[in-house]
């Protein structure tokens, strides 16, 4: 390997892809590498046995239903003033501190409580809720920031207070409604 390295520096290489295929081509290799290098060295999964999607998804539902569907609003509920807070407090770095440090408690608690809710399903309904509850933290992340620039660029604070004010008060029905369909199945 080192008398590839001396003969051929890596840069060297990826500055020759580059030119030939263009820079973004360097990194569909790497991943065609890796890609190959992790099928090779993994382990094959044994199939189990098929399980209808209502039948997986059961303990899911049964779960949130049981859930701390109360506290959860509470927290969604402190999340959903903090908009308001920060209107009124704009002027007052003690006031927005105070307001932020609300959000965050909210923010936390919600996690939380919904952690704690899906520790108490079986292992393989615990990984599907945990990674329902992952991408929908990062899509929430990522439709946040890409709003957040053309909200602030239109109306600044205030479009940016009201967007947060409507999405917290989407969540909050969407979990009232969850709760009372989840309700009326048990």
């Amino acid at each position: 390997m080192s008398c590839i390295r001396r003969y051929f520096p890596p840069r060297a290489g990826e500055g020759l892809v580059a030119d030939l295929l263009g820079w973004r081509a360097i990194y569909l290799i790497i991943a065609l590498i890796l890609a190959g290098v992790l099928r090779a060295i993994t382990p094959p999964l044994e199939r189990g046995e098929r399980i209808s999607y209502p039948r997986l998804v059961g303990p899911v539902c049964t779960t949130i239903a049981a859930g701390p569907v109360r506290a959860n609003g509470l927290a969604l509920a402190s999340v959903g003033v903090c908009p308001v807070g920060v209107w009124l407090a704009q002027h007052s770095i003690v006031a927005l501190t105070i307001v932020v440090v609300i959000l965050d408690v909210g923010f936390q608690s919600d996690l939380v409580l919904s952690q704690t809710c899906m520790i108490s399903l079986p292992g393989s309904a615990r990984s599907r809720l945990n990674t329902a509850v992952v991408v929908s933290n990062f899509l929430g992340g990522a439709i946040g920031s890409a709003l957040a620039g053309p909200l602030w660029a239109g109306g600044e604070w205030a479009a940016i207070i009201t967007a947060a004010l409507i999405i917290t008060v989407i969540g909050l029905l969407i979990l009232v409604r969850l709760h009372s369909r989840l309700a009326d199945l048990s």
